[in-house]
Formats: C-alpha cells, structure tokens, sequence
C-alpha cells in the first residue's frame, strides 16, 4: 500500500509540474543564445517570437535579454514586443516579417525592432513581401521600428472588412518596393492612421529596389501625416479609390516630400488637406486628378511645377 501511495504521489507531482511549464505568463523573454523548449523565463529565455508567443498570456509582453535575430512571427492576440533597449532583429527573405491577424479587439505593440527583407547593404533588389502585414486588430501600434527590404510594402494595412488603427511613430521605412505604407479597407469601413516623426525612403540608386508609393491611401482611409519625410519615390502621398468604400481623407502637416515625381496626389472624391509642409525638387507637388485639396496656403517648395492635372478643387482654408 505505500509502495502504491508513493507512487501515485510521484505521478500527481510529475503532472503538477508539467501543467505549470505549459501555463502562460504575462511576460515572456527571447535571447540569441536562448531555446524555444524552454519556458521563455528571465533566466531560461527562448529563441525566437514565435516560441515565446505562445507561452504568453493574451495582453503580455515579450522582451529581449540581448539583440538577437529573433525570426518571423504571426500575431492571434493582443501582445507587446519590445526589445529596448536592445534592437530585436527579424530577417523575413521570401516571406512576411510579423503578421497580424487578430480579433477586432486586440492591440498589439511592436517596440524597437528591426525587420529587413534583405540586408541593409543596398545590393541588389529585395527579396521579403510585406515588413508588416497588419490584417485584424483593433489597433497597431509601431514605435522605433527599421523595416527595410521588401519587394510589397514596408507596411501593409490591408484590413479588408475590418476598421482599425495604425500608428506609425518614431520609425525609418526604407527600400520597399511598391509601398512605404499601404492602407487599404475594401468594404464601407475605416482605418485612421497617424503617422509621426518618421522616415519613408526610397532609393535613387541604380539597382536597388526603388518605392512606387511612399503612402498608398486607399478607400476608407483617414490618414494624418505629422513631422515625417517622404523622400526618393514616385508618388510621396498617393489616393486611391479602387471601389467598395469611401474616398480617403488625406492631412499632411509639418511634413517635407523631396524628390519625387509627384508630391501628393488624390483621385476623385478624395480629400486632402496640407499646411507648413515643404516639397522640394518633385516634378509636382498637387495632382488633383479629381480631387479636392485644402492648403493653409503656408506651405514652401523650390524647383517644381506646383500644380499638375486640375481637374478638382484647390481652396484654403
């Protein structure tokens, strides 16, 4: 009988032990020399994001312990990641850096990281899709984050029937090829971005992957663009009315556009609006197409036409 006793208390011990290294914590750690077997504590730390993620509660954080590639990630829930004050790395060749596909009311912060398609060296095209790839949540936010190399969008806010919120802050997008960021909703809905104190560049360097769109503003998009550059693209800030929702509002403040072919442009039906911003050596800075474009009428600009296509409306306000 003890014998029996004894040995049904090593089996409820074995199992008490396993359920607690499958529990979820509220805050998890990942480290270059860290395993994803672990159970992503301070002092046994994982691997990657995607090892960490899932031993992190709904609402948690994920930390860094050092900088470290930490790989791709796809994102189901409301989660910090934060590698300050380190520089968490993801390198996504071929594929998307960090996906979100959440549920309507989840948040999600992504902290100082870098995630590039290719390495930053400038050889050659790049090779990633999306940086990020922010498909469900109810807000995203992006702080001191480098996205650089990929062939789609740094950014790509492709909510489809889902409102949401995109905040852009403090971070360098660069070398992507058809968008810095793209906002786009395909039904009757919105997402609001704001997007401050950051860098959207292309390159004017032959053989490197050149950006179309420094901002590609679809559909029900309510964009404001405060304390940012946008330099070496095509179009700086591009409106887009692809069909299955209303034509995007547009402000541009404190702002600059260099070198671009067109500085902004809208479509019919759009919206936008610019005040203390400067462009510099486009070929345009307004195409209407359509449109309508407010001015505070204090904007600066050297060596471009002002107006291209006027087929909509020029006011102050």
């Amino acid at each position: 009988m003890k014998i029996c006793w004894n040995f049904l208390a090593t089996i409820a011990l074995a199992m008490l032990f396993a359920g607690l290294s499958n529990a979820q914590a509220t805050r998890t750690w990942v480290s270059g020399v860290g395993d994803d077997v672990n159970p992503c504590s301070r002092t046994a730390p994982c691997k990657t994001f995607a090892g960490a993620i899932s031993k992190t509660t709904d609402g948690g954080e994920i930390n860094c312990i050092d900088s470290g590639g930490f790989g791709a990630v796809t994102i189901t829930k409301s989660i910090t990641i934060d590698c300050g004050p380190f520089l968490g790395g993801v390198l996504a060749s071929l594929t998307n850096g960090i996906i979100i596909n959440a549920s309507a009311s989840a948040v999600v912060i992504l902290r100082n990281l870098e995630i590039t398609g290719t390495l930053p060296n400038l050889a050659g095209a790049a090779t990633g899709i999306n940086g990020i790839r922010y498909l469900s949540a109810k807000s995203v936010h992006i702080e001191n984050v480098h996205i650089a190399g990929f062939n789609t969008s740094c950014v790509d806010a492709s909510t489809g029937a889902t409102a949401g919120q995109l905040n852009i802050e403090n971070s360098i997008l660069e070398h992507c090829g058809a968008n810095g960021v793209n906002l786009l909703t395909t039904s009757a809905v919105q997402i609001n971005a704001q997007i401050t104190n950051s860098q959207i560049l292309g390159s004017l360097i032959s053989g490197v992957t050149t950006t179309t769109n420094g901002i590609n503003a679809q559909n029900g998009t309510r964009l404001v663009l405060d304390k940012t550059v946008i330099a070496n693209v095509t179009t700086g800030v591009n409106q887009v009315n692809s069909g299955g929702g209303a034509a995007s509002n547009v402000f541009v403040v404190n702002s600059s556009v260099h070198n671009a072919a067109t500085a902004l442009k809208s479509v019919t039906g759009a919206f936008m609006g610019a005040t203390l911003s400067g462009f510099y050596n486009c070929g345009t800075i307004f195409n209407i197409n359509g449109g309508n474009l407010f001015t505070g009428g204090d904007n600066t600009h050297f060596n471009e036409a002002l107006v291209g296509a006027t087929t909509g409306t020029i006011g102050k306000v």
